[in-house]
């Protein structure tokens, strides 16, 4: 087979991970590896899934005649066998890169869950097989705000994730952009306590966060 890039925007969303990942409870480097590539292996498998029905495979031409067992046909081989798809994009979350309220600052108990990242995505670029070779980054915001001013907030979060990966010598080419308040998450999406802002802010919290992706190369 081909070496195929495989791109995965990595956000493992685990809703009920968030009190699961509570204080210094994070997941290992090795269990994040195992994350990546267990999502990468299931988004992969759907992708090469034969069709209903017979699909048709590649075939040539023999010189001399030639029969279907040889490999030498005049015609094409139908087959249900699996065909290699586009790479697909993975979108995952970890809900425990947090920020401030209207902040770019990671919050002091999301560094512990960033070092075991930044460490899965070292071992991951130095492996054989599944490499990856690259990341992709993407901060979110709550839905507290104005369009525009969420966007550039949500940019910058994910350039402080960026520089802190860097800083721990993930030398994989990074990149990253924000997008505000567009994609909050579900059971977030509307605004519960209109009238007690406070609250609000402690409840949007998940909100604030960023999604990391890998590029896979096969």
């Amino acid at each position: 087979m081909k070496r195929a890039a495989i791109t995965g925007l990595i956000a493992l969303v685990f809703f009920s991970a968030v009190t699961a990942w509570a204080g210094d409870d994070y997941p290992s480097s090795k269990e994040i590896v195992n994350m990546f590539d267990q999502e990468y292996n299931r988004v992969r498998g759907e992708l090469t899934k034969p069709p209903q029905g017979l699909v048709a495979k590649s075939f040539t031409y023999s010189k001399g005649g030639g029969d279907v067992a040889g490999g030498n046909v005049k015609g094409p081989v139908f087959s249900s066998d699996p065909i290699p798809a586009d790479p697909p994009v993975i979108y995952q979350t970890f809900p425990n890169i947090l920020f401030n309220f209207d902040s770019a600052s990671i919050k002091q108990a999301s560094y512990s869950l960033l070092d075991n990242i930044a460490d899965a995505l070292i071992k991951m670029s130095m492996r054989e097989k599944k490499k990856i070779n690259r990341v992709d980054i993407i901060g979110h915001t709550d839905i507290l705000g104005g369009d525009g001013y969420n966007l550039e907030l949500s940019d910058k979060r994910a350039a402080a994730v960026k520089n802190y990966l860097e800083y721990l010598n993930v030398a994989l080419p990074i990149r990253y952009k924000g997008m505000g308040k567009r994609k909050p998450l579900p059971e977030l999406a509307t605004v519960q306590h209109p009238y007690d802002r406070y609250n609000e802010i402690i409840r949007q919290a998940p909100n604030r966060r960023v999604e990391i992706g890998v590029t896979y190369v096969d």
